[in-house]
């Protein structure tokens, strides 16, 4: 089986935006670049935008969603695609819809927080795009 993943990286005054995983899914607790799964048909972009609605109300700018990698993840029979996106502007004032916490901090301050393991390796590349 496998399973696609979009995510965003917010950017804001040179910091990123983390959100708490809810405590009524997998890896509760753990802090994330807030996604979800991309539904069949659906293209990276759409399923990344229509998360980021559900998750946070917030409504990306299409011409400012850059695609920035990706991160794979293989256990037994099941493949995860996690594509990482960054994401400079938005319409709308974030509001967590899934009873999640969210924190802008600094890229480099990330190991202060217990944060998904492909999150935080994606989050080493930042410093090119000095968040």
């Amino acid at each position: 089986m496998e399973i696609n993943v979009a995510a965003g990286i917010l950017i804001k005054n040179k910091q990123i935006l983390l959100t708490s995983r809810p405590d009524t899914k997998s890896f509760a607790g753990f802090w994330e670049f807030p996604g979800g799964k991309v539904k069949k048909g659906e293209f990276l972009v759409n399923a990344l935008k229509r998360e980021l609605f559900e998750e946070l109300s917030i409504i990306l700018n299409d011409k400012k969603i850059i695609f920035f990698c990706n991160y794979k993840i293989k256990r037994k029979n099941l493949k995860i695609h996690l594509n990482f996106f960054l994401c400079y502007e938005w319409f709308g004032r974030i509001e967590p819809n899934e009873s999640q916490k969210y924190v802008w901090i600094f890229s480099k301050e990330i190991q202060k927080y217990k944060v998904l393991k492909s999150n935080r390796k994606v989050s080493d590349k930042l410093y090119l795009f000095d968040c």
